[in-house]
């Protein structure tokens, strides 16, 4: 099941704990069940591409779009560490 852009814009969210909960729910029913995500924040993407792939018999690409929000600016880029910490 593929998950598909509603509309042309830029992913500016993914929902990791949404996507989580699915992958738990449906390996619990499938071993070989999964998730792949196509896109990441800040992607271009036009109406009908592809965001998210799942897989499994109980995998359906209608729970999986929540997990995608899009805009029509691209969103900022944020850091990928926020925090460093030093010992000692």
């Amino acid at each position: 099941e593929e998950a598909r852009a509603p509309s042309s814009g830029y992913v500016s969210a993914i929902d990791a704990v949404t996507l989580g909960n699915l992958a738990r729910e449906w390996s619990a029913a499938e071993s070989t069940a999964g998730i792949i995500v196509a896109v990441r924040v800040g992607d271009r993407v036009q109406r009908g591409d592809v965001l998210a792939r799942g897989f499994g018999n109980t995998a359906h690409a209608g729970a999986l779009l929540p997990a995608f929000a899009l805009a029509e600016i691209k969103p900022s880029s944020r850091p990928l560490v926020y925090v460093e910490e030093r010992s000692g």
